[in-house]
């Protein structure tokens, strides 16, 4: 628009045609000219990391920031009537997926790339980023003691366990089963006086790394004590 003093004042983007007319007087001819006036939107640019790395099955915001030519964070609202003002995609949705609100979830090993995508609002431009998301699996330890003593013909457990998982079928093994026998569930027995590794394995899943570890078991002879009384009394 423009007011009589010939103050413009920009509305929205496009381009318009100004008017400025002298009409005459007793003195000067009337005259006319045009003004072409070309009003553009505000330039924006979206801040957001280039790469990031997830776990499997992690759920996270993409963390994009939409922000104006002086750095200044925008903020408008999720959809215009029926059409969204922000539109988020991934490449790979076997990798990772991304809802309307940004947030994606990593579904599957691998490298997906994530854009985000402002369509434009009102005095704001368009702008697009993007973030290559790699997933992979989250690392696992078995947790378990280091050094085990037993006794022979003693039994006990072993007690190991993964960081990620509280209860999952882990595989076991001794290098030497003359001396440490160990079962399925993880519990040993001492067998001959001597030291034995066992080995425990977890082999992985669709979730998690596979792992492995290792506990040294020192079988020694039971201590024996012989008990009598102090004094005895022969007729």
């Amino acid at each position: 628009t423009i007011n009589e003093k010939g103050h413009v004042t920009a509305i929205g983007p496009g381009t318009a045609k100004l008017t400025i007319r002298f009409d005459g007087d007793e003195r000067y001819l009337p005259s006319v000219t045009y003004v072409i006036v070309k009003i553009s939107r505000i330039p924006t640019h979206i801040d957001v990391e280039s790469q990031k790395e997830l776990n499997k099955s992690d759920m996270v915001s993409m963390g994009a920031v939409l922000k104006d030519i002086n750095n200044n964070t925008v903020i408008v609202p999720v959809a215009q009537g029926q059409t969204f003002t922000k539109v988020y995609t991934s490449n790979d949705t076997a990798v990772v997926t991304v809802d309307e609100s940004g947030i994606m979830t990593a579904v599957g090993i691998g490298v997906a790339k994530i854009t985000m995508e402002f369509r434009g609002y009102r005095e704001y431009d368009s702008s697009s980023a993007s973030v290559i998301v790699k997933v992979v699996s989250p690392e696992n330890k078995i947790k378990v003691d280091s050094e085990i003593n037993v006794h022979i013909g003693e039994n006990a457990n072993i007690n190991a366990s993964l960081n990620y998982y509280s209860s999952v079928k882990l595989e076991y093994s001794s290098n030497n089963t003359k001396i440490v026998s160990i079962d399925k569930y993880g519990k040993i027995r001492g067998l001959s006086e001597g030291t034995a590794k066992i080995t425990i394995v977890f082999k992985g899943d669709n979730k998690y790394q596979p792992a492995n570890a290792t506990a040294i078991v020192r079988v020694t002879k039971g201590i024996t004590t012989i008990t009598s009384p102090d004094t005895i009394s022969i007729s």
